[in-house]
């Protein structure tokens, strides 16, 4: 499936992130809330945007860095799902800090990024099926 990044704020960065890399870094307890221990392989409506060219906007999984640790935002659900994909050791996400990265959190951005995603990019996500009340 053809995505590209949804933008929603202009400080934030948009990463390819080595999923097992990032974990190591994530907060403790951090993937046992919100549903994010039970995922099944679907897509929900509310994770994207329709574009006119065909390619859907994805809502990437946010996180943020501070004193070298990572939390997410939202979107671990997203990130669970991409992440148990064959053949997918990076995931999509959203870096959003509102204060400038701090020198620790900077040297675990360089460990865990595979590379930065340019905002109108074109990537592919797995084809998955879709639940919930809208049309995609």
């Amino acid at each position: 499936m053809k995505c590209r990044v949804e933008i929603e704020q202009k400080w934030d960065k948009y990463y390819w992130v080595i999923w097992e890399k990032f974990t190591k870094y994530l907060k403790p307890g951090d993937l046992e809330c919100r549903e994010s221990l039970e995922v099944e392989d679907y897509y929900l409506y509310d994770w994207f945007e329709d574009e006119n060219d065909g390619v859907r906007c994805f809502k990437l999984p946010k996180f943020h860095l501070k004193n070298g640790q990572a939390n997410f935002i939202n979107g671990r659900h997203r990130a669970v799902l991409l992440s148990r994909q064959p053949d997918c050791d990076v995931v999509l996400m959203t870096l959003t800090n509102f204060d400038p990265i701090d020198s620790i959190s900077e040297k675990v951005l360089t460990k865990i990024v595979k590379r930065e995603i340019e905002t109108e990019e074109i990537f592919d996500l797995p084809d998955l099926g879709f639940r919930g009340t809208r049309d995609v």
